[in-house]
């Protein structure tokens, strides 16, 4: 009985009702959205700063260009290290309709491209990369700017006046993410005996950044140290792919404006349906006077009202 009367009294009272409903759903859908967002930005900050290194934990990485990596053996004899891939990334020309425009060139071994994350094919396949070292996978974005499909010829320009011209086949076409998230200048993944050829190496793979695996349960940060004391790395970079810290304070960053806007516009909401109810507690008093006379309690008229909000705020929250 008690319900009954409580969704009647709502039923007389239609556009508080549905304003009530409406302002609460838009609360709820705020706070939803500042959580949820703050999330989603942590993620895709964490995906773009990890496109290069994938799960890998440590990169050893020239200072200059000038520097190169040609031993990775001295690295897999540290302890606490799982895995290096060595990959060769340099600069180089493609001519398109609007004339050159510089791309970015990563080079693995064989068929190491994969080992640092996978590739996520829209078409032809990634796996050709250790077939022919000719092979090279880019992204939709790039095929897009540039006119590319799977079989067509990729032409490459060194930027060094030693260096010359490579083909190269476009195996696969991948999804802009992975590799290919940060993809400007557009990323082309390849292999390093090939990409050397830019540098006027031969066939001969050159490197100039290795991705190191650690251990589960090894310290990281000290097998970090263990790694830039070796005689083989004492002119390169040795440093940590992901920086937590860097990743927290940039999300928080790009978070904030949204966060406080929606804090504002959620507490609007709030006292939008304090003064909804407050507006409304002349035609409350009113009702409870009706009761009071066809001999309902205080607790009786009490259980209505708080059916009716909670009605309204249960239907607002389904809502948002």
């Amino acid at each position: 009985m008690t319900f009954r009367l409580a969704l009647k009294g709502l039923r007389a009272k239609p556009l508080r009702t549905a304003a009530s409903v409406l302002v609460i759903a838009l609360a709820v859908a705020m706070f939803f959205c500042m959580f949820a967002f703050e999330n989603a930005v942590y993620e895709y900050v964490y995906a773009v700063e990890t496109a290069d290194s994938g799960d890998s934990d440590i990169m050893i990485a020239a200072k200059s260009g000038g520097d190169s990596i040609a031993l990775v053996r001295p690295v897999l004899g540290v302890e606490g290290v799982e895995c290096a891939v060595p990959t060769i990334s340099v600069y180089a020309l493609v001519d398109g309709e609007d004339g050159s425009e510089y791309i970015r060139l990563r080079g693995f071994d064989g068929g190491e491209a994969e080992r640092l994350r996978p590739i996520n094919v829209v078409s032809g396949d990634a796996s050709l990369l250790a077939v022919n070292e000719d092979n090279v996978v880019i992204s939709q974005g790039m095929a897009e700017r540039f006119g590319l499909s799977v079989g067509d010829r990729l032409t490459v320009r060194s930027l060094a006046s030693s260096g010359g011209q490579v083909n190269f086949y476009v195996a696969a076409v991948a999804a802009n993410d992975g590799y290919f998230l940060s993809d400007a200048p557009f990323t082309v993944i390849g292999v390093s005996g090939r990409v050397s050829r830019l540098l006027g190496m031969g066939g001969t793979p050159v490197y100039n950044e290795i991705y190191v695996g650690v251990a589960d349960g090894a310290d990281v940060s000290a097998v970090r140290e263990s790694i830039s004391q070796l005689e083989a790395y004492a002119r390169l970079s040795v440093s940590l792919c992901a920086d937590e810290g860097y990743i927290i304070s940039q999300s928080a960053n790009l978070s904030a404006p949204v966060t406080v806007a929606g804090a504002a516009v959620a507490l609007l909401c709030l006292v939008s349906v304090a003064l909804i109810f407050t507006l409304g507690a002349a035609d409350k008093r009113a009702y409870a006077a009706k009761f009071a006379l066809a001999g309902a309690t205080k607790g009786q008229i009490g259980a209505i009202f708080c059916i009716e909000s909670a009605a309204v705020a249960l239907l607002g929250a389904i809502i948002g």
